[in-house]
């Protein structure tokens, strides 16, 4: 397995349209990103122990099974507190909700414009 440059930023696709998520890491990967893709709550928080350290996470709101994309923040929150999030939903949301360092895509989004915000969080130090 080749080893990544430390300096390649990581992102988290949380996104259970499978056509979505296909075509938003694609997008990722042609950005020079490293990726880690998850379908659901419960496979995003799986991985929060077992993956590599990402720096930022993309994010659908509303996901398949028991969890939301409200709740993989907070959990990678829990162990990054400035962890970049873009959240996206096809409906409205909660501002309440919202943190510092985070921004929010309404569907459908470009995903060159959710590409370019992830790196400019990622460059911020969000």
């Amino acid at each position: 397995m080749d080893s990544v440059n430390s300096a390649t930023p990581k992102v988290l696709v949380v996104e259970g349209d499978w056509i979505i998520r296909e075509q938003t890491v694609l997008a990722f990967l042609d950005a020079g990103f490293v990726v880690i893709e998850a379908e659901s709550a419960d496979e995003a928080m799986a991985l929060l122990g077992s993956s590599p350290a990402v720096d930022a996470i993309l994010t659908d709101i509303r996901l398949r099974g028991a969890g939301t994309g409200w709740d993989v923040a907070e959990a990678y929150r829990a162990t990054k507190s400035d962890m970049p999030i873009i959240y996206t939903s096809g409906r409205s949301i909660d501002p309440l909700r919202m943190v510092d360092g985070s921004l929010f895509f309404s569907k459908p989004y470009i995903i060159d414009d959710i590409v370019s915000a992830c790196r400019g969080l990622i460059g911020s130090g969000a």
